[in-house]
């Protein structure tokens, strides 16, 4: 069956308001969704199709601004709103996720879901976020956790709506952001704060109640430790440069998302922590999110598994080769890696990338906009 692909980032606000027909995103969500409008193409085969909602100079034929009267709808992430832009560009009722699915998946969707999943796999009671529906519930819960804590928005993602609390919080000024975020979203969770020294995620495909394991998110830092993108490589080489044997923690989240999540079908990206104990030894944390869509992790697994990632004499098989009208060209890769990231307005991007911008930026230019691509590690 042709798939229908669609790059909405923006899901996760829409999430957040519950929203549905008149919902326009912030304009830096838009920017973000023109970033990587034609990310899909890295993974959509021959007969499948990308739906464009922005001006694209795409010369690719499987870009569409419009989705015919058939095939399966896979956008970034699932909510009334990506159902009605779907709908606005043509798709049928027949294709569309029924309302009680939706509203199911915008639940699941909820922080709440990490909470319960912890519980599952048999986390430390120490350890497991508090859903708080009230000021004083969540004051409590910093409380709990010795005052350094996380107070994070239900619905939210890439570090936004996500608040750190430290040991010396003044209560009052805490108790005004802790409101506002409430009356956005309904609640908010609170968890201890732990000394991170790095993120990873275990990615899971989930269908017919079961979840299968697909592989790891690895992500590259900057010199600061700050997250730069996510590593395009092989499973062997994610592996080795995670360095860590989590086959435990993997089955363990597996089973505890069959219990967890009911009639779901798509994407579950499971973000995990290393981090520091006071005593100095390293611990880790094996979840701290549940994301029920694509991510930036999901992207760069499709795109290692593309038929586009073939050897071309790299040792590990890392190169993409493909002709100008299909948007891609040949890319050495002398370290058998790639980094998938965002660069930000500014940046010049070096001859061998690959972008997914809905208009292609000109070369040796500084770009004018954000735009997600892939360069050589």
């Amino acid at each position: 069956m042709m798939n229908i692909y669609w790059f909405n980032p923006e899901n996760d606000i829409a999430l957040g308001l519950d929203a549905r027909g008149g919902f326009t995103p912030p304009r830096a969500a838009v920017a973000m969704r023109q970033a990587g409008a034609l990310l899909p193409l890295l993974w959509a085969g021959d007969d499948d199709r990308v739906l464009t909602v922005d001006v694209t100079d795409s010369r690719d034929e499987r870009v569409v601004s419009a989705v015919g009267r058939g095939g399966a709808l896979r956008p970034w992430g699932w909510s009334r709103y990506a159902a009605e832009v779907f709908s606005r560009h043509g798709a049928s009722g027949e294709q569309l996720p029924v309302n009680g699915l939706l509203d199911q998946w915008r639940a699941l969707s909820h922080r709440a879901t990490a909470t319960a999943l912890m519980k599952t796999i048999g986390v430390s009671e120490d350890r497991i976020p508090v859903v708080a529906e009230s000021v004083e519930e969540a004051i409590m819960a910093v409380g709990r956790f010795g005052g350094n804590a996380m107070v994070k928005l239900p619905w939210s993602c890439s570090g936004r709506g996500v608040m750190p609390v430290g040991k010396d919080f003044d209560r009052v000024a805490l108790e005004r952001l802790i409101g506002g975020m409430i009356r956005r979203q309904g609640s908010v969770t609170v968890e201890p704060r732990l000394d991170c020294v790095r993120n990873f995620a275990a990615l899971f495909y989930m269908e017919g109640g079961r979840a299968e394991y697909r592989g790891l998110s690895v992500f590259h830092t900057d010199a600061a430790g700050n997250y730069a993108g996510n590593i395009v490589a092989p499973p062997s080489v994610l592996i080795e440069k995670l360095g860590i044997d989590i086959s435990g923690t993997v089955s363990s989240l597996r089973q505890g998302l069959e219990q967890c999540i009911k009639d779901y079908e798509g994407w579950v990206g499971v973000d995990m922590m290393e981090h520091r104990l006071e005593d100095g030894s390293m611990a880790i944390a094996p979840c701290i999110e549940v994301n029920l869509r694509m991510t930036m992790g999901v992207a760069a697994l499709l795109a290692s598994e593309s038929t586009l990632f073939r050897n071309m004499g790299c040792p590990s098989g890392s190169a993409l080769l493909a002709s100008e009208s299909t948007l891609f060209r040949n890319m050495g890769c002398p370290s058998g890696s790639a980094l998938l990231h965002v660069a930000p307005p500014g940046t010049v991007l070096p001859a061998d990338a690959l972008t997914f911008s809905a208009l292609r930026p000109e070369p040796g230019v500084p770009l004018r906009y954000p735009v997600i691509t892939l360069t050589a590690l």
